[in-house]
């Protein structure tokens, strides 16, 4: 056996607290042994591990402790459903084993099965935290250390979903996947289920109604973002919801409740941007017009949907109202962020920058870069430089140090539309 005599007895001590044994009883419980010791084959090791779980004398730990050993075997066959009914029978009150296992298998890079031990904990303890934070963490890892290998990552979280198939952050994942592939229909069908399981689905929606738009489905996607508006408008239906799921101070604190606000503000702001787009890209500039306006209406305490319509009145020739708009925003994220220049400014000055520029207003397009240049911290303009060397714009030292050819880079960036604020 390759890796269960290693982890098994990290994993005791895990969770030694919540089943009562002693770490004797491992030691010298002799089925335990047997199954422990490694053989020369893996059939003959799963065997022995079988009827060691059937051993009258290893009852009380092999309920706890076999059944997880007995998944890493199946799964080093590739037989991933007897992986799963095999982790499935383990007798615990706590998934802090089945997490366990699952690092384990995740730090010797067999990530389906490590998959297969997260699902199963998922699956029986669906609202711990420790289990939410672990998933969450080991699905943002994997797509880094799997983004270019898009089939493992694929058959990783097909893995997980044949057990968790209500798994909605790994349906929305493969949904992306399968998009990204081409496969749209594949896409679909997994928005739909998590669109069907989710408590609250709007965000899945709107990942479905940018799939569509990829696929030139327009007027699918905009029936789609249509429904969102009205259900994400401040006070509607789900600003409503969240405020009655959040509100019970045992489970919630006020901060997760501004947490979960402050997401539905911003998918309402990526719902209007995208109904801008689609109408810019088709185009109908009354009809992108008309949706700005009405986010402009309905909130522009931090300038965003300002941006938005400064884009479209450029558009449509109307320079003078599209940069009173630019200002507007401007001054509206300053004073959201207390003068200084953060997130929020620094988008709308960069975007006032590529205004002047197209325009062919070089100096004012440099005052903009230059105040948000000189406010950037270190680490910002390090990860600025990283991506104009890049792009081929930037060949001097990588230092986090705003230099005259840090900004002349970032001006040619702006200026060929390689670079978004």
């Amino acid at each position: 056996m390759t890796f269960v005599n290693k982890f098994i007895f990290a994993a005791f001590f895990a969770v030694a607290a919540k089943v009562g044994q002693a770490q004797e009883a491992i030691e010298f419980s002799p089925a335990m042994t047997r199954c422990l010791a490694p053989v020369e084959s893996l059939d003959a090791q799963i065997e022995i591990c079988e009827a060691a779980l059937e051993t009258d004398e290893t009852e009380a730990i092999a309920g706890v402790f076999l059944p997880p050993i007995l998944a890493e075997l199946r799964g080093e066959t590739g037989d991933f459903e007897a992986a799963y009914e095999a982790a499935s029978a383990a007798s615990i009150n706590g998934p802090e084993l089945l997490l366990v296992m699952g690092g384990a298998q995740h730090k010797s890079k067999r990530f389906a099965l490590a998959s297969v031990f997260f699902e199963v904990a998922h699956y029986y303890f669906p609202e711990d935290v420790l289990v939410l934070q672990v998933r969450k963490q080991f699905l943002s890892q994997l797509r880094l250390e799997l983004q270019d290998d898009d089939d493992a990552f694929l058959d990783v979280l097909s893995a997980g979903l044949r057990k968790n198939p209500s798994a909605t952050i790994r349906l929305n994942e493969r949904a992306m996947l399968y998009a990204a592939q081409g496969d749209i229909d594949k896409a679909l069908a997994d928005w739909d289920v998590a669109i069907e399981v989710a408590e609250f689905p709007q965000v899945y929606r709107f990942r479905r109604a940018e799939g569509l738009w990829a696929f030139k489905r327009d007027d699918e996607a905009l029936s789609e973002l249509t429904l969102l508006t009205t259900e994400l408008f401040p006070g509607g239906s789900y600003e409503t919801a969240l405020l009655n799921r959040f509100s019970d101070r045992s489970l919630y604190s006020e901060a997760d409740m501004q947490g979960a606000l402050t997401g539905a503000e911003a998918l309402r702001e990526r719902v209007y941007a995208l109904q801008v787009e689609i109408h810019m890209t088709q185009p109908d500039l009354d009809a992108a017009l008309r949706i700005a306006n009405d986010w402009v209406d309905s909130d522009i305490r931090q300038g965003q949907p300002l941006l938005e319509r400064a884009k479209v009145l450029s558009a449509m020739g109307r320079d003078a109202d599209a940069l009173s708009d630019l200002n507007h925003a401007v001054d509206l994220a300053l004073q959201h962020e207390n003068g200084e220049v953060g997130r929020l400014s620094r988008r709308a000055i960069l975007n006032r920058a590529v205004f002047y520029i197209q325009r062919d207003e070089f100096e004012l397009a440099m005052g903009d870069i230059d105040r948000v240049g000189a406010t950037d911290p270190p680490e910002v303009i390090e990860d600025l430089q990283r991506g104009l060397t890049d792009e081929g714009l930037f060949t001097g030292e990588i230092d986090g140090t705003y230099t005259r050819e840090t900004k002349q880079a970032l001006l040619t960036c702006i200026m060929r539309g390689m670079c978004d604020p």
